[in-house]
């Protein structure tokens, strides 16, 4: 069983810079070519490919009233649906539920609280009994 937890920098990194938003091509062909070694590396393993708590994947930003969203989140249902149409059927996408600070608090500098981290990992669990090993 391999867990990849990547992407959160990508949706939260440059702001106020021109990197602001992820380039989609080249975080595709990065997570592609990724998911391509460790097939190679790990031929039989389930692959469940998700998001930490800290985002769902959106990025908007709004200037000069024009606005520009991406979804790193939608990115990686895509890259996994491509995988599975391919013939992987060891792959798989998990949605993380986004933190909610109002109930679990925070940890440092905004990463997941104990409680959110409790609730991530049961989530997860859950995740591979009734879907990856049913």
């Amino acid at each position: 069983m391999i867990v990849v937890n990547a992407g959160t920098n990508d949706t939260f990194a440059g702001s106020g810079t021109d990197a602001y938003l992820p380039d989609e091509a080249a975080f595709k062909s990065a997570y592609r070519a990724f998911l391509t070694r460790l097939r190679t590396l790990h031929p039989r393993a389930h692959i469940v490919c998700t998001l930490g708590s800290m985002t769902d994947g959106h990025k908007q930003l709004e200037q000069n009233g024009t606005t520009t969203s991406v979804h790193v989140g939608d990115w990686l249902t895509e890259l996994v649906a491509e995988r599975q149409q391919q013939g992987d059927a060891r792959v798989y996408r998990h949605v993380m539920a986004v933190q909610n600070p109002n109930v679990d608090g925070v940890g440092e500098d905004w990463h997941p609280s104990a409680a959110t981290h409790q609730k991530m990992a049961e989530a997860l669990t859950w995740f591979i009994r009734d879907v990856v090993r049913p």
